[in-house]
């Protein structure tokens, strides 16, 4: 149950005061609920006051709202009856003017449409619509048909420029064979030229033999000469690369003897290193031989007297 006025207005002031007293000089909840035992009574009244208010808030905008449903959907209704009805009433009138204009040849859909009002005007363009979807899967069919005639012609052009292309290859083969037998005439005729251009200087050698035996004689020792030296070259060259080769084999030679015997002084230190750590530990073994022998030595000095005196023992028992 809500409180009255009355107690509403002394619980607010009672608070205030709290609120000044508690900013003046703070003081724990025990104690305030101990002074002011009116105090949780009156916060639970608050929070079902809250409580009842934001229910019925909730409880008419639930309201509100079904109300706004109800009334959409019954303005839809309406308005699907209205425009059947119309849809109806202007078929029929486009029935009959299609008729008469299909009898006089005088009817077109945009003048059908102008007279039509929209809702009647949207059924013709749903129409239409169906029509365009119609037509675009023929311009669909078409484009294929496109496709595949420019496919067909590309397949042709490839044809026809490879065709071009063996026949460009014949027509050079056969101008280079033509331009190779042109070359072997000219080839022909030039060696035709020289054999007489030979003949006749062999006529004109016969003829000046007898001139020219002397001139021939030395052309002989002169070429002799020629060939002597160019063999003396000859010589002279293969003997210096055998003497570079030789000197390149020398220092190659050189290098690793004396890479041979950095290695070998390394191992010689190796195993100098190993000698002397084998000789210091012989030394070692060797003490230790020599302490072990010491000490032996010690023991049976000890052990000495000890035998005596059993063996005299054992002697004066058997004499007895």
């Amino acid at each position: 149950m809500a409180p009255n006025r009355k107690t509403w207005a002394s619980g607010s002031q009672s608070l205030m005061q709290a609120r000044k007293k508690s900013q003046s000089t703070t003081t724990p909840l025990s104690v305030m609920i101990g002074e002011r035992p009116y105090l949780p009574k009156l916060i639970l009244s608050t929070l079902e006051r809250l409580l009842v208010q934001l229910c019925m808030l909730w409880l008419k905008k639930g309201f509100i709202f079904e109300k706004k449903r109800k009334k959409r959907e019954n303005e839809r209704r309406e308005k699907k009856k209205l425009k059947s009805a119309f849809l109806a009433r202007f078929s029929r009138k486009d029935e009959e003017y299609k008729k008469r204009g299909q009898k006089t040849g005088f009817y077109s859909e945009k003048r059908a449409r102008r007279r039509l009002p929209p809702p009647a005007a949207a059924a013709i363009g749903k129409k239409k619509k169906q029509k365009k979807n119609f037509f675009e899967k023929g311009k669909v069919k078409l484009e294929d048909a496109e496709k595949k005639e420019k496919e067909e012609k590309l397949e042709e052009e490839e044809k026809e420029e490879t065709e071009e292309e063996k026949e460009t290859v014949a027509r050079i083969e056969t101008e280079s064979e033509k331009e190779i037998e042109e070359e072997k005439e000219k080839v022909e005729v030039k060696t035709e030229e020289k054999k007489d251009s030979e003949k006749t200087e062999k006529k004109e050698t016969v003829e000046n033999e007898d001139i020219s035996d002397a001139e021939t004689e030395k052309l002989e020792l002169s070429e002799e000469e020629k060939e002597t030296e160019a063999k003396a070259k000859k010589e002279s060259e293969l003997l210096s690369a055998q003497r570079s080769r030789e000197a390149v084999l020398g220092k190659m030679e050189k290098e690793l003897i004396e890479e041979h015997n950095k290695e070998l002084d390394e191992a010689i230190k190796q195993t100098k290193a190993i000698i002397e750590h084998n000789q210091s530990l012989i030394e070692s073994l060797e003490k230790m031989k020599n302490n072990n022998e010491r000490r032996l030595a010690t023991l049976k000095v000890k052990g000495i007297p000890l035998h005596s005196c059993l063996r005299k023992a054992k002697e004066s028992k058997a004499h007895c």
